[in-house]
């Protein structure tokens, strides 16, 4: 018999068939008189007495052996597993099992447990659903959640004696409950019905704790986070007090869809138009564009993200939105007055590293104290809630994001974040430059009928009519009109730059259109439409030399290929094409050129002379022949080489025995075939080689396409990358910046697109993760930021088993229990 089978608990409760398995041990623990958890956990081997507060997030999603525990409770591991939240699949840091629903691990809340304290009053045990971050409300009682002890002020946790108790000894059923709002009683009674009967039936929008997530995620990115920040879901981690209001908030819009969403929209064009006059109506709506642009389930949620893009561009289209007034300004409080840097970072709402770089290039130098003024952080927090990523400005600008990128480098308009400014990872714009820039143009625009208009030229005709013939770049012609050098006539909000009506005569004296012999000349695409050639041909011919050109700068910023019309006279005099002579003389112009050449012609460029596309006869031999009995004659050579009745042409046996390109595409998943081109260019099918025979169409062996799927879409050794979360248990942007950009994990690239993992390569990355984390992992385990980790290193508190220093990879990798003990004070 073990040390651990004999040393059982002499009190051994029943677990209860909805408590967590956390709570299940703190009731353990008061059962037996024991301090805190640490020394149950200390007896089953689950965790240190150090570091055990972070191992209870592991324990509770089913990632501990469970039977040291069972033994000394004397239980099966199977009930205790039923505590836990037991992943559904391989993807256990993404769906866990939580009564009878599938719950995100990122809705899951463990750092700072919350309590009912009626629930605590009638049954003294932790309830999972207060495991839930969105559960903020007990929809039994109608109460708020509290995990704040009102006797000590300090958040409750694990480690203490008794669910009931605060670490203090205090007794939470004696803390004053408070009612709850509907608002916040909504979002706890959908997840309680979701863990009571695996889905949610009265919202329109969600049918179970992923949809709830993702509506949660949107609200959240729409009512707290910038939209270009980044998009982590940052209720996990909050107290109940803090993520009440903020589950609340976020879930409002979608509240009573989809009346509560209009509502929603119509109040944030009331605020953007306000302080953005000169925006259309979709641009006012920048914040929510930008947030359903970086929503990051689109693909696992795209019902929900189709439904919620379909009405928000029903609603911004409609003329309502556009009749929509302004709401007034409110006045500005007083900002005198200094305010700490530390203050600074959390009304700015930053990290520590991203204010260091805001204070440096957009902030005042502090005073003596380090403080700021208060005002000028109340500036740069405006300033930071409306920066908007590039493709944003020039969705509010009404242009491409390569125009917009093109006023960005003539510095027509500048970036306020980015790289080359302060070391952030984007660009970023302040809308209200966008706005100021929109206004000038209001300003320089002289009111004019529309019949006065007519002598006008709109930024959209001028890109479609005008670029090409114009020796100015697109950002010269914008920053010319904000300069009033080209005459404004017009301006269409709505449409934003492509709105602007400039004045023709202005325009063209800018951009300088100056033609003094132009009609004496032919561009390359006269001369298609003349010859009724494509343009591939007659690049062809003049490379040939058959055609004589030039080159000219004529209202280009690049020297084009023009030809006389003397010189089209000259070649329509000496040479003549098959098509000329098919529609002279009545001929089918297919085969017309053999035909041609068995009657004696010889063309003087074409196929299998030179480069020629097409053949080019001299016009005199082709005058001396006889049409007539060309016409009679049925019998000829043609280039393939046509077979004798009843046989079977080289091209007939080639499609009868091998694959062509299309049958190629079929076979591999219906692609294009453009996309076989590809696999051919790349080296990863080879083609028959014919030399022409079969004319200019691939064929290839079926053993090489098998062999080529054998290689990569049915090899068994491979993993497709869709699949390695799943198959590693970890999150997609975790994947990207610990194993795949440090190239701990390389990847095979089948020439579609297609990325795989070697199945050898995940086993071993999974046998490494049993016992290492990476520097955000440890972060996450210990409650510190990355910086923490590093100032560890630094100091020699901490030493990684894999990173620079240590080997060939770019990213650190720490021994798991190691790590922890190193980082967390030891009285934890």
């Amino acid at each position: 018999m073990t040390q651990t089978a004999r040393r059982k608990l002499l009190i051994r409760p029943a677990p209860m068939s909805d408590e967590s398995l956390p709570g299940y041990l703190v009731r353990l623990t008061e059962a037996n008189a024991y301090d805190s958890p640490s020394v149950i956990l200390g007896l089953t081997g689950l965790a240190n007495s150090n570091s055990w507060l972070s191992r209870i997030p592991p324990i509770a999603k089913g990632q501990a052996n469970l039977k040291p525990l069972a033994a000394i409770v004397d239980k099966t591991s199977e009930s205790l597993e039923g505590l836990s939240y037991q992943p559904v699949s391989t993807d256990s840091e993404l769906r866990l099992r939580v009564g009878l629903a599938q719950v995100p691990s990122n809705l899951l809340s463990f750092r700072k447990p919350a309590v009912c304290v009626k629930c605590l009053t009638e049954s003294e045990y932790h309830r999972q659903l207060w495991d839930l971050a969105p559960y903020t409300a007990c929809h039994a009682h109608g109460i708020e959640l509290t995990s704040l002890c009102t006797a000590c002020g300090e958040y409750i946790n694990w480690a203490r004696p008794s669910v009931s108790k605060c670490r203090c000894d205090a007794d939470l059923t004696a803390v004053k409950p408070v009612s709850a709002d509907e608002e916040k009683l909504l979002v706890s009674r959908m997840v309680a019905e979701c863990i009571e009967t695996g889905t949610i039936t009265d919202h329109p929008l969600v049918k179970d704790m992923a949809s709830l997530g993702a509506l949660l995620h949107i609200g959240y990115m729409l009512t707290k986070k910038r939209p270009w920040s980044g998009a982590t879901l940052g209720i996990r981690d909050c107290p109940v007090e803090e993520r009440r209001n903020d589950v609340a908030t976020a879930f409002a819009p979608f509240s009573q869809w989809p009346l509560s969403f209009e509502i929603f929209l119509r109040d944030v064009i009331k605020v953007e138009r306000a302080k953005f006059p000169f925006f259309s109506t979709s641009a006012l709506m920048h914040r929510v564009s930008m947030t359903l642009d970086r929503f990051p389930y689109k693909d696992e949620q795209p019902a929900v993200y189709n439904t919620i893009m379909d009405k928000f561009h029903d609603f911004i289209a409609s003329d309502e939105a556009r009749a929509i007034s302004p709401l007034d300004p409110p006045r500005k409080p007083e900002t005198l007055g200094l305010i700490g840097s530390k203050s600074t970072i959390g009304l700015l709402d930053v990290t520590a590293p991203s204010f260091a770089s805001l204070a440096k290039h957009h902030l005042p130098d502090p005073q003596e104290d380090g403080c700021y003024f208060f005002k000028d952080v109340i500036d740069l927090k405006n300033t930071l809630d409306q920066l908007v990523t590039l493709k944003e400005a020039a969705h509010i600008l009404g242009i491409s994001p390569h125009n917009a990128k093109l006023l960005l480098s003539a510095e027509v308009i500048k970036a306020f974040r980015g790289p080359q400014i302060d070391g952030y990872r984007d660009i970023l714009i302040d809308a209200m430059t966008l706005n100021q820039m929109l206004a000038k143009i209001d300003e320089r625009n002289v009111l004019l009928s529309n019949e006065d208009r007519r002598g006008s030229v709109t930024v959209s005709e001028y890109l479609k009519t005008h670029k090409n013939s114009s020796t100015k770049k697109f950002s010269q012609i914008i920053q010319a009109t904000l300069d009033g050098i080209i005459n404004v006539v017009g301006f269409d909000k709505e449409l934003g730059l492509l709105g602007i009506y400039l004045d023709k005569a202005s325009l063209l004296r800018f951009i300088g259109i100056n033609d003094p012999d132009r009609d004496n000349l032919l561009t390359v695409g006269d001369l298609t439409r003349k010859l009724n050639l494509y343009k591939s041909a007659v690049y062809q011919l003049m490379a040939n030399g058959l055609i004589q050109f030039q080159r000219r700068k004529i209202n280009h910023r690049t020297p084009q290929r023009y030809i006389t019309k003397l010189e089209l006279i000259h070649f329509r005099k000496q040479y003549v094409l098959a098509r000329e002579i098919a529609t002279k003389h009545g001929f089918n112009v297919t085969n017309l050129a053999e035909r041609l050449m068995n009657a004696g012609a010889t063309p003087v460029s074409g196929p299998g002379i030179d480069s020629g596309l097409i053949y080019v006869f001299p016009r005199r031999q082709i005058d001396q022949l006889d049409m007539s009995e060309i016409k009679r004659n049925t019998i000829y050579r043609t280039r393939a080489g046509r077979p004798k009745k009843g046989e079977r042409s080289l091209r007939a046996e080639a499609e009868t025995r091998y694959m062509d390109s299309e049958d190629v595409a079929k076979l591999l998943g219906n692609i294009s075939v453009q996309k076989v081109a590809r696999l051919v260019k790349g080296g990863f099918l080879k083609p028959l080689e014919h030399g022409g025979a079969l004319g200019n169409k691939r064929f290839f062996s079926r053993e090489t396409v098998t062999a080529y799927l054998e290689a990569y879409q049915d090899n068994k050794e491979l993993v497709g990358l869709e699949h390695v979360t799943k198959w590693l248990g970890i999150a997609k942007r975790r994947l990207e910046i610990d194993w795949l950009k440090p190239k701990r994990l390389v990847l095979v690239d089948d020439g579609l697109g297609g990325r795989y993992a070697k199945r050898g390569d995940l086993e071993r990355i999974k046998a490494l993760r049993g016992f290492a984390v990476s520097t955000q992992e440890l972060a996450n385990l210990t409650g510190k930021t990355r910086q923490d980790i590093g100032n560890a290193i630094r100091l020699g508190k901490l030493s990684p088993i894999s990173g620079p220093g240590v080997d060939e990879f770019s990213n650190y990798m720490f021994d798991h229990e190691i790590g922890v003990q190193a980082i967390l004070p030891q009285n934890d």
